[in-house]
């Protein structure tokens, strides 16, 4: 999710497709407003890390936090995606959910923190 349209359509997800205890959001929010943004996502996470989108012109990290504090969100900050991976994993149990939302540029600095596959990978087109 990239903006609130898309935070909306994950928020639905997750809540009518995941049957976890809890939903931890990693969030790094890119060029959209970050109140609107997780005013969209809030009713599907029960915790939330900021972190610093690598995005150029993203959203500061602190205007995300003070959303998430003023929707009521329990959240704190990491100062970068790994760092924050790292806190949603260290309080996520096995019957837990994480999940990384806030734009392309997030999500390719979590799958490089997991070691998981470059975006750009996935989205090559292969050689006929």
């Amino acid at each position: 999710a990239h903006d609130a349209a898309t935070a909306s359509a994950l928020c639905f997800a997750l809540s009518q497709e995941f049957a976890v205890r809890h939903r931890i959001g990693v969030v790094g929010v890119g060029r959209s407003d970050p109140v609107l943004f997780l005013e969209a996502l809030a009713p599907a996470l029960d915790h939330v890390v900021v972190t610093a989108s690598p995005e150029a012109n993203a959203a500061p990290p602190a205007a995300v936090l003070a959303a998430a504090r003023e929707l009521g969100l329990p959240s704190e900050s990491a100062d970068t995606v790994d760092a924050a991976i790292d806190s949603a994993t260290g309080v996520a149990t096995a019957e837990d959910l994480v999940v990384v939302a806030g734009g392309p540029q997030t999500v390719g600095a979590a799958r490089r923190a997991l070691r998981l596959d470059p975006v750009e990978e996935l989205l090559a087109v292969p050689d006929s």
